[in-house]
């Protein structure tokens, strides 16, 4: 089993999904999905990552995990959270260090949009391959009622259209991912989708997780049970 020295083995730390082969029984993760906290200044109601945790590791200490992970076979990172541009320079150092010391095929980051900035992307652009911003409607009201505003404000709509062309301008792809409720199963997005035009679109199911998005009865923080709809539905 793969460890940092001196850390637990890889498979323990929280908040890292490793997607793996294992030719000859040798573990080889070459897909590696990296949460360095879980904070986020938007609220979904349907998200299952409700604690407010921002304590992050030492960029040193991450680094070196990474390499580790490298050195066994890693050819793909994904950032993602809580809100990864809540903590823009630890991400871009590290997006920095994958292209330019480890050599990965991709570095990716899935985001909410609101706190990307064109001064970010001048300075760490050039080490991102594909930025993935979270879009469930392009109706305001309904972004809102969901949760996905900071402090319940819209205007999440009008910041996806500018990072999506800010990402254009450089090169960087665009990919949109998109959960399913009660509240925009019957929406139309395709106009919008394809003004975007985002290399990929990925369409998510609200899903429940017990502990943490079902509600007093399971000391979950969030309920979104009134969010669920049927498989027919989706």
């Amino acid at each position: 089993m793969l460890s940092f020295l001196g850390l637990p083995s890889l498979s323990s730390l929280p908040f890292l999904n490793i997607a793996v082969e294992e030719p000859q029984n040798t573990l080889v993760p070459l897909s590696v999905n990296y949460f360095p906290h879980r904070k986020c200044n938007y609220s979904c109601e349907f998200c299952f990552h409700t604690s407010k945790n921002l304590k992050i590791l030492d960029l040193d200490v991450a680094k070196h995990g990474l390499r580790l992970l490298a050195d066994a076979g890693m050819k793909k990172l994904n950032i993602s959270g809580g809100e990864p541009f809540l903590q823009p320079t630890f991400i871009g150092e590290i997006f920095k260090f994958c292209k330019k010391e480890l050599d990965l095929e991709s570095c990716s980051v899935v985001n909410n949009g609101s706190k990307v900035s064109e001064k970010w992307l001048d300075e760490y652009g050039k080490y991102l391959d594909v930025m993935a911003i979270s879009c469930d409607s392009f109706d305001a009201d309904t972004n809102v009622k969901q949760g996905r505003a900071e402090n319940g404000k819209a205007g999440h709509i009008d910041q996806v259209f500018k990072v999506a062309e800010w990402c254009r301008a450089r090169g960087i792809k665009i990919k949109i991912n998109t959960v399913v409720t009660i509240h925009n199963w019957e929406e139309d997005m395709i106009e919008q989708i394809r003004e975007l035009a985002p290399f990929r679109w990925k369409v998510f199911q609200v899903l429940l997780l017990n502990g943490e998005n079902t509600g007093k009865e399971t000391n979950s923080l969030r309920d979104a049970r009134p969010l669920v709809i049927t498989n027919e539905q989706f």
